[in-house]
């Protein structure tokens, strides 16, 4: 998702069985609910979110992980502890675990990739040391609480390389150098976990050849370093992004590397004006439910039964439900701020897109 200042035929029914994984991100959750944010079924009964998410349908939930967090009025927020707590949560609720690695001590998305501060004046040698290290030593963390991870997304939205300006494009030697150290690390402490790599723009099949390519051609990063080839599909960042360009994109890359694909980040608003959507489909409930079953059509139609998943973004950000696009609101619940500082989110009946 691109960075935020803070601050899935036809018909409304979603066959998505042959999915593996039919997920929401939902990074936000432990410091919302910390704050006094609770969540509610469409029936207004309260429950814990995972609850809610894995009773509409969902199997996996998704969250970012920081290195060393720096925005001190949410002090903690989206670091290993943090995360360790989710992982938890998700696997008390029966749900697999999604953990996404930004390798930022914030946002790294296509227009921000900052190397952790504690990492800035490491030599490039160094650097890619530290991204195994890193990487060994989270994993160890989920091992020795007896987290499992389904998944493990080694950068997050890379398309343009990730820890700038060591790994910024066209640096592609250095980026498979990185992502090779990464791969090695989650192989060597958690072999049970898919090793997927996360690109922006799923919809543009160049942008997404020309960077396996690049990176690939090194002699680093090899095809048997990963398994999951991961994208982001929104709406609302560019008219390209229709299921049409997607399905094509992804044959493409199933194609020419056999990988497993996924659809790690999209959503759909509910609410939104002046913004031409890649879709005609009408910002509502039903137009998210809508959005939601014509995506998971195009990724069960992929090749070979490729297409193993959809996760939903953020559905539960109550106090950012722009989720960083021009839309008014993206979410799946609705935010009742009338006994303020609580707060309470009702699901709306989009939420059952996975049921």
């Amino acid at each position: 998702m691109r960075g935020l200042s803070f601050l899935f035929l036809s018909g409304l029914g979603v066959a998505s069985a042959s999915l593996t994984y039919k997920g929401f991100d939902i990074s936000s959750v432990g410091y919302l609910n910390d704050a006094g944010y609770t969540y509610k079924t469409t029936t207004g009964k309260t429950r814990a979110l995972e609850t809610i998410l894995s009773d509409a349908g969902a199997n996996s939930v998704r969250s970012r992980l920081w290195v060393n967090p720096t925005d001190t009025s949410k002090t903690g927020v989206s670091n290993l502890a943090y995360n360790l707590k989710l992982g938890k949560r998700a696997k008390a609720a029966g749900l697999s675990f999604f953990l996404d690695i930004h390798y930022s001590d914030s946002w790294a998305d296509p227009s921000q990739q900052t190397v952790p501060a504690a990492w800035s004046s490491l030599s490039t040698d160094a650097l890619v040391t530290e991204v195994g290290t890193y990487t060994k030593s989270v994993l160890q963390s989920f091992v020795s609480a007896d987290i499992p991870i389904a998944i493990v997304s080694i950068g997050n939205e890379i398309s343009d390389g990730l820890l700038w300006p060591v790994g910024k494009v066209p640096n592609y030697s250095q980026i498979s150098r990185l992502l090779q150290a990464a791969s090695k690390a989650v192989r060597a402490t958690m072999s049970s976990a898919k090793i997927a790599i996360h690109l922006n723009n799923g919809w543009d099949q160049s942008l997404q050849l020309t960077f396996y390519e690049k990176v690939l051609a090194q002699g680093y990063l090899t095809s048997s370093d990963f398994d999951i080839q991961a994208v982001s599909f929104y709406p609302f960042y560019g008219t390209g992004a229709t299921y049409s360009a997607l399905g094509k994109s992804a044959a493409a890359l199933v194609a020419k590397y056999n990988k497993e694909f996924l659809v790690a980040e999209t959503d759909f608003p509910e609410s939104c004006s002046g913004v031409t959507l890649s879709e005609s489909i009408t910002p509502s409930a039903a137009g998210q439910k809508k959005w939601m079953t014509e995506l998971i059509s195009t990724v069960e139609a992929i090749p070979s039964s490729k297409g193993v998943g959809i996760f939903w973004w953020e559905p539960a950000w109550l106090n950012n439900t722009a989720l960083g696009s021009s839309c008014a609101d993206s979410l799946l619940f609705e935010a009742d701020w009338s006994a303020w500082p609580k707060v309470s989110g009702t699901a709306r009946s989009s939420v059952n897109m996975f049921a």
